[in-house]
């Protein structure tokens, strides 16, 4: 009897293991084609606005990194970058950038939540090191938590 009940707790165990993991992805997926409804982006980005615009939307730099130095044993070979996401915002309790999401051609790759127990204590600005090649379209999402969404695109 013991053995039906285990066996029973075991599949009912799984069963719901399959469900969450099921659940959360197609979560993640629904939150991230969410993602792009609510971006504000520089009327100019090459010339910010005083104000909201240069204070929300992200810079993005991408270099070419030596693989040798970010990839190890059987990574595939080939051009990796590291992107650099940085808002010049203020950090306060009250008002700061609590994240950063990289999309590479329109999929999320990449997203860093910043301290929100200390939000002075994290400046926004943070490198993500992503395969690349020529053509691919970065978009870089800085998140705050007045003024909601700003973003930048950059093309390789």
């Amino acid at each position: 009897m013991q053995n039906i009940i285990r066996r029973s707790f075991v599949k009912s165990a799984l069963a719901s293991a399959v469900v969450v993991a099921v659940g959360s992805s197609l979560h993640r997926s629904a939150l991230a084609a969410d993602e792009f409804l609510d971006v504000k982006f520089a009327k100019d980005p090459r010339n910010l606005q005083a104000g909201l615009e240069t204070a929300h939307t992200p810079s993005m730099t991408v270099e070419k990194v030596d693989s040798k130095g970010v990839a190890y044993g059987k990574t595939p070979a080939g051009d990796f970058y590291r992107v650099s996401v940085q808002a010049r915002h203020e950090a306060t309790k009250e008002h700061h950038i609590y994240g950063i999401a990289l999309y590479l051609n329109g999929e999320l790759v990449a997203e860093h939540t910043m301290n929100q127990a200390r939000a002075e204590a994290s400046l926004p600005a943070v490198s993500f090191v992503q395969r690349l090649k020529t053509g691919d379209d970065l978009l870089a999402v800085s998140i705050c938590n007045l003024h909601g969404k700003w973003g930048n695109r950059a093309t390789v």
